[in-house]
């Protein structure tokens, strides 16, 4: 979900979708936790700004999930969009594409905007982290010393960091080293190589 989001956040999508699980009669008939066709050709459609009905969405498959506490469903799905070809020096290439209602999204722009969405989500988790690592010296009397950031986890939560933040929105493990003075804790960032201008680093 956090890279649903993410490309939410960048694509301008919203994903509240609470519409599409209303006034269907055909769940009616089934268990709370199954998912209609009805239901999951709305989510899809309003997804990708589809004014139903339509053909532009099709459900060829619905299976259950076991993932997680939450049930889940897989939807097998046909959606139609139109793309932007671009012919220049390295051959043809899509270059933008668009479905429903919703404005052309430039396909070479799309990875840097996710990449600044989640450079911000990862400094927030971090900042957590750091204003809990914060309160832990203020109790103990020490940053908490280790090299290992899932010792720092331990250590904090639950009574210090309300949340387990182990990884950055790349789904990466942070760096951690800590002393009892100081601390620095840094994620690799998009590229995933230490030192380099994209990491991202709080200290203290």
């Amino acid at each position: 979900m956090g890279r649903l989001s993410s490309l939410a956040q960048a694509t301008q999508i919203d994903l509240q979708q609470d519409d599409c699980n209303r006034n269907d009669e055909s769940t009616r008939a089934q268990a709370p936790s199954d998912l209609s066709i009805k239901v999951a050709r709305c989510l899809i459609a309003h997804l990708f700004s589809v004014s139903l009905p339509s053909d532009a969405v099709r459900i060829k498959e619905i299976s259950a999930l076991a993932l997680g506490t939450q049930p889940s469903a897989l939807a097998v799905s046909l959606l139609q969009a139109d793309f932007r070809l671009t012919n220049d020096s390295h051959g043809w290439r899509a270059s933008e594409f668009h479905t429903g209602s919703r404005d052309w999204i430039n396909l070479e722009s799309l990875p840097n905007s996710v990449d600044s969405i989640k450079q911000t989500q990862t400094t927030q988790e971090m900042n957590s982290i750091a204003v809990a690592l914060e309160a832990f010296r203020k109790a103990r009397g020490s940053f908490v010393i280790s090299e290992k950031h899932s010792v720092v986890i331990d250590h904090l939560h639950p009574h210090f960091l309300a949340r387990v933040i182990r990884v950055d929105s790349w789904h990466h493990p942070f760096r951690y080293q800590g002393e009892r003075d100081h601390f620095t804790l840094r994620s690799l960032g998009p590229d995933v190589k230490e030192n380099t201008p994209d990491d991202i680093v709080v200290s203290r």
